[in-house]
């Protein structure tokens, strides 16, 4: 039986395609319905001029997807996970920065994609922490190699609940947190990294659940 062409299947509301060949975009802007976008390749999308009001969750997006036109073509997204599948991992310019505009995420997750270190983008004045994720709650890293003096930055997301840092999330052996972060954070993994040494003190991660 032959299926449908998605531009067809107008009232659907999710979509979960299980094998797919990342050698065309998906193209999703034909469901006006549509709420959660799960991809088990990784896949690339194409900004239209139509803005996609309902799209909130989306899994698997080429992080070289992610430019300030594409977020606000889908303002009210509200679960982001990127990640790549070039064993190159040439840098995307500016694709982190691009979050800045999906003002609603409150869980992301980042697999295996080249990041510039937090605490240079902050000193640069590229980001605003104030408007920068303010509904961020998750957040995983995985195989990013980051430092620990980005977590600062991380730790400064006002409403950070859950992270957790997976495998060469962060590289470096030794973490001193700086005062005054991570105040909403309940939950803390860290699994396979190289830290070594972790100067925490009462002062750091208030919340934290045991």
């Amino acid at each position: 039986m032959q299926s449908l062409p998605l531009f067809m299947l107008r009232n659907l509301q999710e979509l979960q395609v299980r094998h797919y060949s990342p050698c065309e975009p998906l193209d999703i802007w034909g469901l006006p319905q549509l709420r959660n976008l799960y991809v088990g390749g990784i896949f690339t999308l194409v900004p239209q001029r139509s803005v996609h009001l309902n799209l909130k969750s989306i899994r698997r997006l080429d992080y070289r997807s992610c430019t300030k036109v594409l977020f606000l073509r889908i303002p009210n997204l509200r679960t982001l996970e990127v990640t790549t599948n070039d064993e190159t991992k040439c840098k995307a310019p500016n694709w982190f920065e691009s979050l800045v505009y999906l003002y609603k995420v409150e869980t992301l997750r980042v697999d295996d994609v080249v990041l510039p270190e937090f605490r240079t983008i902050y000193s640069m004045g590229m980001l605003s922490l104030e408007n920068f994720l303010p509904n961020l709650k998750e957040l995983r890293f995985f195989l990013t190699n980051l430092k620990w003096k980005d977590m600062d930055v991380v730790g400064e997301l006002s409403k950070l609940e859950y992270l957790e840092l997976d495998i060469d999330a962060v590289k470096d052996k030794k973490w001193k947190p700086k005062d005054g972060g991570f105040r909403r954070l309940k939950f803390l993994n860290i699994y396979e990294s190289p830290l070594q040494y972790w100067e925490a003190t009462s002062n750091h991660f208030q919340s934290l659940k045991i």
